[in-house]
């Protein structure tokens, strides 16, 4: 069985607090996923032009219609934070409670992914990736 493990690599607002999520996967097309949403979060202050939602203040707008834009156009898996149809048939109570619809549905999957805010106010900047694929896991319990 292989797994894919995804490490993304963040920063707070001043370059400073690295941070590495990491994501595993058996699905490829969800690890792809991942990658594109992450990529929304470079630097808004990016001196190339290529401005993403990094380092801006949150909520921002624009984030959920370029999230919901790369799950539109994605043909793989989409994980569950951004599966709405999904979310509300497995999470019915979270949604009644209006959580889903105050931008909480898409907060808590950025977090999942890029981190911790950067003093509770700004979404980390994303920097780079890494992938792995896994093949071979031995079970090394009995030796500890």
């Amino acid at each position: 069985m292989i797994t894919y493990l995804l490490k993304v690599i963040s920063w707070e607002n001043d370059a400073d607090n690295y941070n590495t999520v990491e994501i595993r996967s058996q699905d490829r097309t969800e690890i792809e996923f991942y990658i594109k949403v992450a990529q929304l979060f470079i630097s808004c202050n990016n001196w190339n032009g290529n401005k993403g939602f990094g380092n801006a203040d949150r909520p921002v707008d624009g984030v959920e219609a370029a999230i919901d834009k790369i799950v539109a156009e994605h043909t793989g898996t989409i994980p569950k934070y951004w599966d709405k149809e999904r979310s509300k048939r497995d999470d019915p109570d979270w949604w009644a409670a209006g959580y889903g619809d105050n931008g909480d549905y898409y907060e808590d999957g950025i977090y999942d992914l890029i981190g911790l805010w950067c003093e509770g106010e700004r979404y980390r900047v994303f920097e780079s990736f890494k992938v792995f694929k896994v093949t071979d896991i031995e079970d090394v319990t009995g030796e500890f």
